[in-house]
């Protein structure tokens, strides 16, 4: 993994810092049913930047769940933009279950974010042009994916009333 201590790249080679953009994403906690707020999320992502030595670009969220297809997360889009257009450096998430649920979502970052994007979380970093990151990545999403998917499934079973 690209997040270990000795190997945080302290700046763009020009003297500047990373910069990394900040994203959080309501959700509850599966253990407790609470919402794990999106404040709590970027307080720790401040963190992780700090720990890279970068500097914080934007704090974006979205209160919208990740899964459902056609639903617009403007901090999402937000985040695109500013990787086409070089402002970011990379996103810290408290978990990367935050920004990916769908495949697709990882696979048009990587698309991209493949000159060295960096992904970096309370959990580690992955680096987008490394293919070893990308692999461990993909399977994260897919246990993402599969886990909503299991949700989903359980939301629409009838459920059934004693009589």
């Amino acid at each position: 993994m690209a997040g270990d201590e000795s190997d945080v790249s302290a700046g763009r080679g020009d003297g500047r810092p990373l910069v990394y953009d900040s994203y959080g994403r309501l959700s509850r906690v599966p253990e407790t049913g609470e919402l794990e707020k999106i404040e709590t999320q970027l307080a720790d992502n401040r963190k992780v930047v700090k720990r890279l030595r970068g500097s914080l670009g934007e704090e974006l969220s979205d209160g919208l769940s990740a899964w459902k297809r056609g639903v617009r997360r403007p901090g999402w889009e937000r985040l695109l933009e500013r990787v086409r257009s070089g402002e970011s450096d990379g996103i810290v998430v408290w978990h990367t279950d935050r920004l990916f649920r769908q495949p697709r979502d990882l696979e048009t970052l990587i698309e991209l974010g493949d000159k060295g994007f960096r992904v970096a979380s309370a959990h580690g970093e992955r680096d987008l042009s490394d293919p070893d990151d990308r692999y461990i990545l993909r399977i994260e999403v897919a246990h993402a994916a599969r886990s909503s998917d299991d949700t989903s499934r359980r939301a629409k079973r009838p459920h059934s009333r004693p009589t």
